[in-house]
């Protein structure tokens, strides 16, 4: 597609990809929540894909699940706030924003991943299972999204 449009280079401005000659080895595109959603609305429970955005594995489930259209910006928005929470999975328990004797996270050695209750608004409550190790609360999830 890039050659046969001859798209633009946005990080040199006035050349196109057929400016790069020769020199073009490979170009590498990360895909979204829409590009998963066929697989899941033909049953399937497995997806292998390409490189997919790390929030779309968290978002196209959602979508899937709820029906949600891919043009409501704002369930589109908090599906891929749940996912960038998730994403990094044991970040959001307290392993992004450990740093021992200034903010403790118990029991890192076991830390629960995370989950997340997403409601068909989009809005979600994210936990752990009881019993592991971590913590989770608004200061490490707000530390995992900035």
């Amino acid at each position: 597609w890039m050659l046969a449009n001859n798209a633009p280079l946005l990080e040199l401005p006035g050349q196109t990809v057929r400016d790069l000659g020769a020199r073009l080895i490979s170009a590498n595109a990360y895909l979204g929540a829409d590009a998963l959603l066929p697989a899941l609305q033909a049953g399937a429970g497995v997806v292998i894909a390409g490189r997919v955005a790390d929030p779309a594995l968290f978002l196209a489930p959602l979508m899937h699940h709820f029906g949600w259209d891919g043009a409501d910006w704002e369930k589109m928005g908090r599906g891929t706030l749940v996912g960038h929470l998730l994403e990094c999975s044991a970040q959001v328990s307290g392993g992004y924003i450990a740093d021992p004797g200034f903010f403790d996270v118990p029991d890192l050695a076991h830390v629960g991943y995370p989950f997340a209750d997403v409601s068909a608004d989009g809005s979600a409550v994210i936990g752990k299972l009881d019993g592991t190790g971590g913590r989770i609360d608004r200061l490490t999830c707000t530390a995992q999204l900035l």
